[in-house]
């Protein structure tokens, strides 16, 4: 299996307090996938423009970053998808679609690669992000895997070797 690893697509935000790119909209809001009610719930907080966080964007896909990122998704015929953050180690796949079953197996297999919790989806991120939008505008399988620190005293080669390993399935499945 090939892996293609791309850079994280929104440098801008430092995931402690700015989580949008440095024109205020949160990339992984501004994928066309549930984009207009998305919005619409934004507008009941109180949040109609650019933000620290919160804000989807004027129009789906509107962010140079989404854009790229959705036109190689799209044209680069990938079988799957992991989304790696920083994170407390969980794992999300819940998505809709003909793609939910695969993510489901994807999800499952790299929790028990990494010893990671499968999380179920809710708060303000359960309907937004690349994986939401690759199952379902593309119909395969993705999962999120938010990566935890490694142990205070856990040699760092230990912590990559985890990680390593739970990647190497995804690929395999």
């Amino acid at each position: 299996a090939r892996i293609r690893a791309l850079l994280p697509i929104c440098p801008d935000g430092d995931f402690s307090r700015w989580q949008a790119n440095a024109r205020g909209v949160e990339i992984a809001r501004n994928f066309c996938f549930g984009f207009a009610p998305r919005r619409a719930r934004e507008k009941g907080r109180g949040i109609y423009g650019p933000a620290a966080a919160g804000y989807s964007g004027p129009a789906p896909e509107s962010e140079p970053e989404t854009a790229a990122l959705a036109r190689y998704a799209a044209g680069a015929n990938l079988s799957g998808a992991v989304a790696l953050y920083p994170g407390r180690g969980e794992v999300y796949w819940r998505t809709v679609g003909p793609a939910a079953e695969g993510s489901g197996q994807l999800g499952r297999l790299l929790a028990l690669a990494a010893g990671y919790q499968i999380e179920a989806e809710v708060g303000r991120l359960a309907d937004t992000g690349f994986r939401n939008w690759f199952t379902a505008v593309l119909g395969k399988p993705a999962a999120d895997l938010f990566i935890r620190p490694p142990v205070a005293g856990q040699p760092p080669a230990m912590a990559a070797a985890d990680l390593e390993e739970a990647l190497t399935l995804a690929c395999l499945l």
